[in-house]
């Protein structure tokens, strides 16, 4: 490859970055909120973009983008959150991280996931990401997350960065008797963490996976870039194109 087609491939990468960081902005204006959510939890599918992004332009461009759309997203929408705009900031903060799961478990299911058939592969991407977000977001929620968007939530005095020294203060304590946590100790609180989130996160990552990686899959023939399916014969014949131009 001459510069001069660096250059183009360079070029398109940036354009698609930009086209997908505009897409997972819009798909994250459609937000569901989730039924029985006693904090305020919302369901969109802009990581529909993020799983796409990882087959088309992999791991590295959709880090890139995930950062953009993260910016943007905080500057258009969070900027003005009810809640002001440090609570803004942390729930995109809390979205950016959610989305690198995304990202974390591709990069395991492309050490790891060495089906041939296309139904299975996808079949497998789709149960260990869903899985992976799940486990993942609890205890990311648990441990750190929610006690630190409590403080938001319930204006609270103290800011409190774990569960561990949140779960002694009067004022969350009386918090989470508000919201129905039956046992206000730590395991209660993760009792009540499993309930509130792993439903969500299940779906989420059902959704956005199956979608993101069906999608990705029927988009390969136009891939210049390496991505989650390998494909080395499509690669030669890529190549062999570009320089026939």
């Amino acid at each position: 490859m001459n510069q001069q087609q660096k250059n183009r491939a360079a070029i398109k990468r940036v354009a698609v970055i930009a086209i997908f960081s505009a897409l997972a902005i819009v798909l994250g204006l459609w937000e569901i909120p989730w039924p029985g959510s006693i904090i305020g939890l919302r369901l969109d599918f802009s990581d529909v973009i993020t799983v796409i992004s990882i087959g088309i332009i992999g791991f590295k461009g959709t880090s890139i983008m995930l950062f953009i759309k993260a910016l943007l997203r905080f500057l258009i929408i969070r900027l003005g959150a009810q809640l002001g705009p440090w609570a803004g900031m942390f729930e995109e903060f809390m979205a950016l991280f959610a989305s690198f799961m995304y990202v974390f478990s591709f990069m395991i299911l492309k050490k790891v996931n060495k089906a041939k058939n296309i139904f299975i592969k996808i079949g497998i991407d789709v149960a260990f990401t869903s899985v992976f977000l799940a486990v993942t977001m609890l205890f990311f929620n648990f441990l750190f997350s929610t006690p630190m968007y409590l403080y938001f939530l319930i204006g609270a005095d103290n800011f409190h960065v774990t569960v561990f020294s949140m779960i002694g203060d009067p004022q969350y304590r009386g918090a989470l008797a508000g919201i129905n946590v039956k046992d206000i100790s730590v395991f209660g609180f993760f009792i009540f963490c499993i309930v509130t989130y792993v439903p969500f996160n299940f779906v989420k990552g059902i959704s956005s996976a199956l979608v993101g990686t069906i999608t990705a899959a029927r988009l390969m023939t136009i891939n210049y870039v390496k991505d989650i399916w390998p494909n080395k014969k499509l690669e030669k014949e890529n190549v062999n194109d570009t320089n026939i131009e």
